[in-house]
């Protein structure tokens, strides 16, 4: 049995192609029923600067070609492209990426909390979706597991960081008082959710949220 992983993230793909892959958590039962199609076992990690299937069976190779075959419909680009931007890499590799994830590392901002939870969803959706078999929810629960450790006994996390909050605390330090302030926040999204919940703790009282739908 092999653990595989294909994905692109902020560091190997530009936003443009980022946001082809997106999968919001209301339309993920849809691409997990997808992927259910070519393969068994999988999950569909989706954030805001990552998306990530882990797939587990006996053919590496079957493996890899499903992986790609499914990001390349999702991104909806050539094959050129797509083997530009994605990464692959199988079993212990593709264990210790998805172990840096859970804790942070891999994120825009390293230690970031929100991915944790993420992880954590990802994991339920596709078992909600009967994709999951003891390798993949062993090696997820333990990714879990490991990220909610690394925050309580190092510090990785102490300022509670997150891209949103980053993004909001910058605009106050610009600004000065949020409090005096309009906000446009373009994109009704997760992110852009996160932007409003951020703002509004830090007493911004006139929210404005655009979006092309």
């Amino acid at each position: 049995m092999h653990l595989n992983l294909a994905g692109i993230n902020h560091t190997t793909a530009p936003i443009n192609i980022r946001e082809k892959a997106a999968i919001s958590a209301e339309k993920l039962p849809g691409f997990l029923s997808h992927l259910h199609s070519y393969i068994p076992a999988g999950i569909i990690l989706s954030t805001c600067n990552r998306t990530e299937v882990y797939t587990v069976g006996n053919d590496v190779d079957l493996l890899k070609e499903i992986s790609i075959n499914f990001l390349r419909e999702q991104l909806k680009i050539n094959d050129a492209d797509v083997l530009r931007h994605i990464y692959l890499s199988g079993d212990l590799a593709a264990a210790e990426h998805l172990f840096r994830v859970a804790c942070g590392l891999e994120s825009m901002i390293i230690g970031e909390y929100e991915v944790l939870s993420q992880v954590s969803q990802s994991l339920a959706a596709a078992d909600k979706a009967g994709m999951i078999n003891q390798p993949l929810r062993h090696v997820f629960q333990s990714a879990v597991t490991t990220g909610r450790r690394v925050r309580q006994e190092t510090n990785i996390s102490r300022n509670a960081l997150s891209t949103s909050s980053v993004a909001v605390d910058l605009a106050a330090k610009v600004l000065g008082n949020l409090e005096d302030s309009k906000i446009v926040i373009i994109g009704a999204g997760e992110a852009g959710r996160l932007v409003v919940k951020v703002a509004r703790e830090r007493g911004a009282s006139q929210i404005i949220v655009a979006s092309r739908t």
